[in-house]
């Protein structure tokens, strides 16, 4: 993730909170949770879970993404397919893949009680495990042929060429991870600050295709090989419906 991006998504925490608490009136915060399930429509649990919470280096954490009612078709496929990822605490989140196998995830809340990650942590936890199942699991496995056929066109290729002239492809995968980190921020449930224990999360209707709402850039034109088009190189509905079927086993809304 690059600043002006987290940057963003920091501001979009903080109005969130704002439009809450401004008002002071609990008749506006129920508002604002009217139009909410208190259920989200992706599952948050599915058959052989139990296998997959003990033993990985991504067990705890897929824990507590459940806990939360995050979705985890990342993790399944990750710790279901035992792949070797290293959790690592640094100040900065990344992903640096494996020389020979797996690859490491760093994040600056690992070590930290999951009673301390907030929206914005597990945004950008979710933008590099994204970048970890990518990596080890969308690129090889049999099970994505068809939606790797779909992604990866000529025509694909040329048109993140704009922001990665020699590795277009890197773009593209940018594009996914940011775009998942804008959507962590949907999908992460909403609390209402006088009624602590109510939550919501927002309906399928809210996640539709929207270029700078629920669909993010290539971004790191500051990086070495990214043009300063990457910051207007975007997704097509095409593939954000790809990518949305991916995470939440559902299409996205017209």
């Amino acid at each position: 993730m690059r600043l002006s991006f987290k940057l963003f998504i920091a501001i979009f925490a903080l109005h969130s909170v704002v439009s809450l608490v401004s008002c002071g009136r609990r008749s506006h915060q129920e508002s604002e949770l009217k139009d909410l399930s208190e259920n989200p429509f992706w599952a948050v649990s599915k058959p052989g879970d139990e296998r997959l919470v003990n033993g990985h280096s991504l067990s705890p954490y897929f824990a507590a993404a459940k806990a939360k009612s995050l979705p985890g078709n990342y993790f399944r496929d990750l710790i279901g397919e035992n792949k070797s990822i290293s959790l690592k605490y640094r100040e900065w989140p990344a992903y640096q893949p494996g020389i020979f196998y797996g690859g490491t995830i760093y994040h600056p809340k690992i070590g930290a009680p999951f009673s301390e990650w907030k929206s914005l942590d597990w945004s950008s936890f979710y933008n590099e495990l994204f970048h970890a199942w990518w990596g080890t699991i969308f690129t090889s496995s049999a099970k994505y042929a068809a939606d790797r056929g779909a992604l990866f066109t000529q025509e694909r290729q040329t048109h993140y060429r704009r922001a990665h002239p020699t590795d277009p492809r890197l773009a593209q995968e940018e594009a996914y991870s940011e775009t998942i980190a804008t959507l962590a921020m949907y999908f992460y449930p909403t609390f209402a600050p006088d009624f602590p224990s109510r939550i919501g999360f927002r309906s399928l209707a809210d996640f539709g295709y929207n270029r700078g709402r629920t669909v993010a850039p290539v971004s790191h034109s500051d990086r070495p090989g990214f043009t300063p088009e990457a910051e207007s190189t975007w997704p097509n509905e095409a593939e954000y419906a790809v990518v949305f079927r991916q995470l939440f086993d559902s299409n996205p809304p017209n």
